[in-house]
């Protein structure tokens, strides 16, 4: 009796590990994969890296991946310098760009298991705070697809953190305590704000935030449009930039009407600034500690003395009204 059977090859499994050199939003970041690779390839083998789709969500992004790249690779007998294509390929509803390496190996004999270390540059971290789970590298024994030898996957997550607002100058009109006036706040932003994006400015707690004071916002002194809300019970004010975009590096300037400015002359505690995309999730947050300074004392609107005797030498209380 003859039998016969089919033999199906499964691919192997390998541990990614994916580091950036910055955590910061909007950062122009390299990004490093390194794995070990158990199983040989041939000479003509390749490696693909698929990279997480939040680092192609926008047109900067996918302009530095498709223009700008560079890619290095640390191991043996493998080029520093590989053949890079971007490509990509759709799973679900999210479009992930890959980066496919070739020309790999400095001979003509199979590229041995290692441990590989690879350097994607100039990747773009995303324009505000997100969570990197899904990126995934692939080994092909020779240059075709079919010829899958493992999957590394990446099962940790990396956190991106805000970028820096730098509070540069709190300053009044009026001068002297206890006196309703115009406050102005200037700063810079690390990353840009995007149409129906949003500030938060929450005051020191040395001023009082009131129903009926009155926002502005200027961008290098020109005027955009806003709509603000008072958060009373939070001392703090929403104000979401209604049609422009202000880019990066921008200085900004809040002007708060109708507020009175504290009761001494101590330097308040600091204000904070914090700004937001138009789904909430935040992109900067000021870095620095600054307050508003006010140099005098309001005047007494009267003062007046008296005595009760007149005569000299007499005791005799004064009084003084003010």
């Amino acid at each position: 009796m003859i039998g016969f059977a089919t033999i199906a090859a499964v691919q192997n499994s390998y541990t990614l590990n994916v580091s950036p050199t910055s955590f910061i939003v909007g950062d122009y970041t390299s990004y490093t994969f390194s794995f070990t690779m158990a199983d040989a390839l041939a000479s003509s083998g390749f490696i693909v890296i698929t990279l997480d789709p939040n680092l192609s969500f926008t047109t900067a992004q996918i302009s530095t991946i498709t223009s700008n790249l560079s890619v290095s690779i640390s191991s043996t007998s493998i080029k520093a310098s590989p053949t890079v294509q971007v490509t990509t390929t759709t799973i679900g509803s999210l479009t992930y760009y890959q980066l496919s390496l070739s020309n790999l190996n400095t001979t003509n004999s199979n590229i041995a298991t290692q441990s590989i270390s690879i350097t994607v540059g100039n990747l773009l971290n995303c324009p505000s705070v997100c969570t990197l789970t899904l990126f995934s590298l692939s080994t092909y024994y020779t240059s075709s697809t079919i010829d899958l030898v493992a999957n590394a996957n990446f099962s940790s997550s990396i956190v991106l953190q805000p970028g820096s607002i730098s509070l540069l100058n709190a300053n009044s009109i009026a001068t002297t305590t206890y006196t309703f006036t115009t406050i102005s706040l200037t700063f810079s932003i690390q990353n840009s704000i995007p149409s129906g994006g949003h500030l938060a400015v929450i005051l020191p707690s040395d001023l009082t935030l009131l129903n009926f004071c009155t926002s502005s916002l200027s961008v290098s002194g020109s005027s955009i449009a806003i709509t603000s809300v008072n958060i009373v019970a939070s001392n703090a004010i929403s104000i979401t930039i209604t049609n422009a975009f202000i880019f990066k590096n921008s200085q900004l300037t809040v002007a708060i009407s109708n507020i009175m400015t504290q009761n001494s002359t101590k330097t308040t505690a600091t204000f904070i600034v914090k700004s937001y995309d138009s789904t909430s999730i935040a992109i900067d947050v000021s870095s620095n500690s600054l307050g508003l300074t006010i140099s005098s004392g309001n005047s007494f609107n009267t003062i007046s003395l008296s005595r009760s005797s007149a005569i000299n030498s007499d005791a005799a209380n004064y009084t003084i009204n003010f």
